[in-house]
């Protein structure tokens, strides 16, 4: 969304009572249907529930925040400081878009200047692992640095969808180990 005008109308709606509405009913339902499953899961042998999951209120304020970094084109760096497995994540944000070739001969030489050596990679993998807790550079560039509009939607609707898609998971679970019992 690049017009200035439709921006602030949809951030004018994504903070309104209606949509504070439409959130609150999505995330009754969600939460109602996952509940559901859980006792499914209860009452059903080998089967595991779902995890600990958010609050609706918790939930709706996730969806509101995804809303916004939406709108205003930063869901990617929402998305990074909010939910990659990464630690220092609002630092890792701010490598969103870079060239990953540059940024590795750029940690390179800060390990180099410490008397460290190996090629690019290495010391870039080196870097990553101690500075965001990845395994691989590779693995870095693949959560923060990489986005196009595939991923980005992609990403937005495994966030919005995730929790039916564990019930849909943990029920179909629940109706196979029925149906072998």
């Amino acid at each position: 969304m690049t017009d200035p005008l439709e921006q602030q109308m949809a951030r004018q709606f994504v903070q309104s009572d209606q949509f504070d509405r439409v959130l609150s009913i999505f995330t009754e339902i969600e939460s109602e249907t996952v509940e559901a499953v859980q006792d499914l899961a209860a009452v059903t042998d080998g089967v595991d529930g779902v995890s600990e999951l958010p609050s609706p209120e918790d939930r709706r304020d996730m969806l509101r925040e995804l809303s916004l970094a939406v709108i205003s084109g930063e869901f990617p760096t929402w998305y990074v400081e909010r939910l990659a497995p990464v630690e220092n994540s609002e630092e890792a944000a701010k490598f969103i878009g870079a060239d990953p070739d540059v940024l590795a001969e750029r940690w390179a030489d800060r390990l180099r200047d410490r008397g460290i050596e190996g090629d690019d990679r290495e010391l870039a993998t080196a870097y990553a692992r101690t500075r965001y807790g990845v395994a691989e550079f590779v693995e870095f560039r693949d959560i923060v640095i990489e986005w196009d509009e595939d991923r980005i939607e992609n990403e937005i609707e495994a966030v919005v969808a995730e929790n039916f898609e564990t019930a849909q998971e943990t029920a179909t679970a629940a109706a196979d180990a029925i149906d072998d019992g």
